[in-house]
């Protein structure tokens, strides 16, 4: 994890990155090497360094012995092993590994676990400000061929997640999606889909978590055109901004370099609507594309 893009394919939660990190920091404290902690448990230190960078999941027994080499209290050494336990029991989403692969899960963990998702979105409506209609529209079109039933838990998985990240106590998590004009006029699942989709927009542009920007065609090229991606931010210390991207080849996640997309966001948000104008943008969209008689 240390540096670069990070396949999507590691078995790892936003908490056990966390854990990960932590376990680090405690051994650079003790100024214990990588050498010199394998060494001691009898390991290659390779083994060390792959926990820490979060490949292989903590286990408890190997943690305990390296928080004790490291002079850890034993009270503290209880609640970390606590911590391990709970992050690596089943996550929610378990129940929906028939459909989330482990690219996806990851992604999932790390949007429950931000304090603070900003997006960029070019093409669609992001995932969190689907109406279920237009969710249900728009991955029949991705996944064609797949199955009425897996259409429905794809959904399913969708409508959790706007429900346990955006409503749930004791605070949902600040979203802030900056998103092309190109997506409010493509068609997905028609009129009658588009209609209560752009209405769902314009309510939820109205709560305190949720700004949403538009950028208009007229703002012409602008830096960071093209791909879609997410940069999520989190309360805990050990977890830097990470940024998810996807595309044609799957997903990918950046531990560095993301100021680069931070910056991109901060130009885009300069070239798009302001907050205040979002509803009437939408609204116009609503009557002249879509030719909704009102919308509130």
């Amino acid at each position: 994890m240390e540096g670069g893009a990070v396949a999507a394919a590691r078995p790892a939660t936003a908490e056990q990155i966390v854990l990960a990190r932590k376990l680090k920091a405690i051994r650079e404290q003790a100024r214990v090497g990588y050498k010199q902690a394998a060494e001691a448990l009898g390991m290659h230190d390779t083994a060390i360094r792959r926990m820490e960078g979060c490949e292989v999941a903590l286990k408890p027994i190997l943690v305990r012995e390296l928080l004790t080499l490291y002079g850890l209290p034993k009270g503290e050494i209880a609640t970390f092993l606590d911590d391990v336990a709970a992050a690596n029991r089943p996550a929610w989403w378990n129940t929906f590994r028939d459909v989330l692969p482990p690219s996806s899960a990851l992604f999932v963990s790390l949007a429950g676990a931000a304090s603070l998702i900003r997006s960029y979105e070019p093409q669609s409506v992001p995932d969190l400000l689907q109406t279920e209609d237009y969710a249900r529209a728009l991955l029949r079109a991705r996944h064609g061929e797949a199955p009425e039933e897996e259409i429905e838990r794809r959904v399913s998985l969708t409508m959790e997640r706007q429900k346990r990240y955006l409503a749930a106590e004791p605070g949902p998590c600040t979203l802030w999606t900056i998103l092309d004009e190109t997506a409010l006029r493509r068609s997905v699942g028609g009129p009658a889909v588009m209609g209560p989709q752009i209405e769902h927009l314009i309510q939820s542009a109205k709560l305190p978590h949720i700004q949403l920007q538009i950028l208009p065609h007229t703002a012409g090229v602008y830096p960071g055109m093209g791909e879609p991606f997410h940069l999520f931010r989190f309360a805990a210390p050990e977890l830097p901004d990470v940024v998810h991207r996807a595309n044609l080849g799957g997903s990918e996640y950046l531990y560095d370099g993301t100021s680069a997309y931070l910056a991109g966001l901060d130009q885009m948000s300069v070239l798009a609507g302001a907050l205040r104008d979002t509803p009437d943008f939408l609204r116009h969209i609503g009557t002249t594309v879509w030719s909704l008689r009102t919308v509130r």
